[in-house]
């Protein structure tokens, strides 16, 4: 989404993002995660604002609940005010609804993106229809990898009730590939509202990559195979089995390295603790990483792994072709 912010501004247009001060996402069901310090800034002209995060106590218990508590009253009531409340704290920024409600500024438009964070997608969907404003929904919705969407423990936090109920009710949507397209076809029969629009690669910010400068400042010889994968680092990115099989081939003898970079998710961190250190030094941590480093990292990888279930087009491989890497999805 970030690329299509960033053309609407050289185009002339005035764009502001609401987001929340979230560095990572484990900070919507933990109190542990990190946030960005900086309230507001201007991104290649476009301009985002950055809402304080406040969790529910024990977020990691009442965060997932209150998400099926939701689900269970949009069964019956998907328009109620109790989901509404509900949504609310999926997640709360209570510093973005005050925003909203008392801001002068005029807006043309208001898209909504991640049907995930329905609370969200909820105060941006409230906001449009007070304002008389033309809301679009941009759900990146995860239909699962295999079965009918909504049937499986992945597809079913992208497919809830309500969730549903805020895309088919939106004066558009945007689609990211045919299956998605097809779904919500299922559920309204109005195909005159939704766009086909996959993502788009912005050549400008991925252009310029030097893998031999990566390896150098990492210290990583010019022979050394290198398996990249960049992503949030959990099991449903298919970062577990890609660590399974490096350590097949450490244990076979292999010398080749791999390098993770993205935010750590729970279940990552837990699987590192089995792992012997001889093993742990073939694995390269980077965090979430500047554009130029993602560039640098592509242009040195020899393969791109990242076998996910949770895309809903999967940017990265794009972003790995443009390199020329073979990309394992």
């Amino acid at each position: 989404m970030g690329s299509v912010y960033r053309i609407l501004a050289k185009r002339g247009h005035d764009v502001t993002v609401l987001t929340t001060d979230a560095l990572d996402m484990s900070l919507f069901w933990s109190r542990s995660g990190r946030r960005i310090a900086e309230p507001e800034a201007r991104h290649e002209g476009v301009r985002i604002l950055r809402f304080p995060l406040k969790s529910l106590p024990l977020a990691q218990y009442t965060f997932p609940a209150t998400r099926l508590i939701t689900s269970q009253v949009a069964k019956v009531f998907p328009n109620s005010a109790l989901v509404n409340r509900l949504t609310k704290h999926t997640p709360n920024v209570p510093a973005m609804d005050h925003w909203l409600s008392t801001t002068a500024a005029q807006f043309d438009v208001v898209m909504a993106t991640t049907i995930t964070l329905e609370g969200i997608f909820k105060r941006a969907e409230f906001f449009a229809r007070e304002r008389g404003i033309p809301f679009v929904a941009y759900p990146l919705s995860h239909l699962g990898a295999a079965g009918n969407p909504g049937e499986d423990p992945i597809s079913r936090f992208y497919t809830m009730p309500h969730q549903q109920q805020m895309i088919i009710q939106a004066d558009g949507m945007i689609a990211n590939n045919p299956a998605e397209i097809e779904f919500y076809l299922m559920r309204s029969k109005d195909e005159s509202r939704i766009v086909l629009s996959p993502p788009a690669l912005d050549f400008d910010s991925l252009s310029g990559g030097d893998g031999s400068r990566w390896r150098a400042e990492h210290g990583v010889s010019a022979d050394t195979t290198l398996v990249v994968a960049i992503s949030a680092l959990t099991k449903h990115k298919g970062t577990l089995q890609t660590l399974a099989a490096m350590r097949q081939l450490w244990q076979s003898g292999s010398k080749a390295k791999l390098v993770l970079a993205g935010s750590t998710m729970a279940d990552f961190e837990q699987a590192l603790t089995q792992i012997p250190q001889h093993e742990l030094n073939n694995l390269i941590l980077r965090g979430r990483i500047s554009d130029q480093e993602r560039n640098d990292l592509l242009a040195a990888a020899d393969i791109f792994c990242m076998p996910s279930r949770v895309e809903s087009f999967g940017m990265a491989f794009a972003e790995a072709m443009f390199y020329e890497t073979p990309v394992i999805g």
